[in-house]
């Protein structure tokens, strides 16, 4: 005997929530009108299962997939015991993983006669022209919104973190390399934690400084690393950059001569009190790498772009700029002799107090590059239309 008439309520109570759910769930007339070719259908595979002797257990809660083949699928179709393929397969996927016929069909596969390099060409060629490499990009930028970050793939990892980066921190490159994409998250936040209760030390390593030591025939040669430290109150002499890309490498106060600078790349590695002579830039595009009271002799630029790189207050003699079209490039107060610009087109980069002297402009148009006080003296222009200067 119940004296409160508790167990009375509750039954009252779920009876009230069963009818609630049966009235929500409820299905209408056009519902029904909607589902009755589907489940004509399933019926009928059901009863064709049935006489080819399948097992049919279960049918009615199963995915069912009839005639809807997958094409060039970028992941695995997943093994799903719950889902029924008629006529479904998934062909020519562009991965290695899988198995049965998607994995005999795969083209990532089948194409490793043709070697790594042509295969990874004919596969960029088929995902751009599929346009799932616009579909990868907004899941990337997608994941990026909701979390604030994405995961490196291999490429990227050994760009930032592999033995030929400025960065190179083998620690870090070992873990990344093995954890996988759903173990990062949960490394990020083992480190925030970690760094917030203090149990794990935050480190900055900075690179080391050159400072106060002349480098004499040192060449650089594929070692970025090295061309990316700061160098201050060190002249150098005779010592060539060859296929180092450098970042963050400051020049202050270092002089140098003989120092040619081919095939590598210089982004925010500013010049700044360093006088130069015979030390031309091949092949090196600068960004973000200004010039400042830099004087110079003999510093050709051939086939260096430049964008956002200003040259101010730095007096040059025979810097020829060849095939170097350079953007958002503005020359203030750079008195320049035996300069001419060739074959170099360039856009939104005024010259200012810059007056030229026996210089000229060689088949290079130029836009919204207006000349102020720099009228100079035996200055030619050839082939080199402006528009809105």
């Amino acid at each position: 005997m119940n004296l409160f008439g508790d167990e009375d309520n509750d039954i009252q109570t779920e009876e009230l929530m069963k009818k609630a759910y049966q009235q929500e769930h409820k299905e209408t007339e056009q519902d029904k009108l909607l589902k009755a070719p589907i489940d004509l259908v399933r019926q009928a595979v059901k009863i064709s299962m049935m006489m080819s002797g399948n097992n049919v257990s279960n049918f009615d809660e199963k995915n069912f997939k009839m005639v809807s083949p997958r094409f060039l699928p970028v992941v695995p179709e997943e093994d799903d015991e719950d889902d029924i393929n008629f006529l479904s397969p998934s062909l020519f996927a562009l991965h290695n993983d899988g198995s049965g016929i998607e994995k005999e069909t795969s083209l990532a596969s089948a194409m490793k006669i043709f070697g790594e390099k042509d295969n990874a060409a004919l596969l960029n060629f088929i995902m751009e022209a599929s346009g799932v490499s616009d579909a990868l990009d907004n899941m990337k930028m997608a994941q990026m919104n909701s979390t604030g970050y994405i995961v490196m793939n291999e490429e990227q990892r050994e760009m930032i973190y592999g033995p030929s980066s400025p960065y190179h921190d083998p620690e870090t490159y070992k873990s990344l390399s093995n954890a996988s994409a759903t173990d990062i998250p949960v490394m990020l936040e083992k480190a925030v934690r970690g760094i917030a209760a203090e149990t794990m030390k935050f480190k900055v390593e900075r690179r080391k400084e050159i400072v106060l030591s002349p480098l004499i025939f040192t060449p650089v040669v594929l070692d970025p690393a090295t061309a990316s430290q700061p160098i201050i109150l060190s002249p150098l002499l005779f010592d060539p950059l060859v296929l180092s890309p450098a970042v963050f490498g400051v020049l202050v106060l270092s002089p140098f001569a003989f120092v040619p600078n081919i095939l590598g790349p210089r982004v925010l590695s500013p010049v700044i009190l360093s006088p130069n002579i015979w030390s031309p830039l091949v092949l090196t595009p600068l960004c973000l790498a200004p010039i400042i009271l830099n004087p110079g002799v003999g510093n050709p630029l051939i086939l260096s772009p430049l964008a956002l790189s200003p040259f101010i207050l730095s007096p040059v003699a025979l810097n020829p700029l060849i095939l170097s079209p350079f953007v958002l490039n503005p020359f203030i107060g750079i008195p320049h002799t035996l300069s001419p610009i060739v074959l170099s087109p360039f856009v939104l980069s005024p010259v200012i107090y810059s007056p030229p002297y026996y210089s000229a402009f060689f088949m290079s148009p130029h836009a919204l590059s207006p000349s102020i006080e720099s009228h100079g003296q035996h200055f030619i222009s050839i082939l080199s239309p402006s528009w809105l200067s």
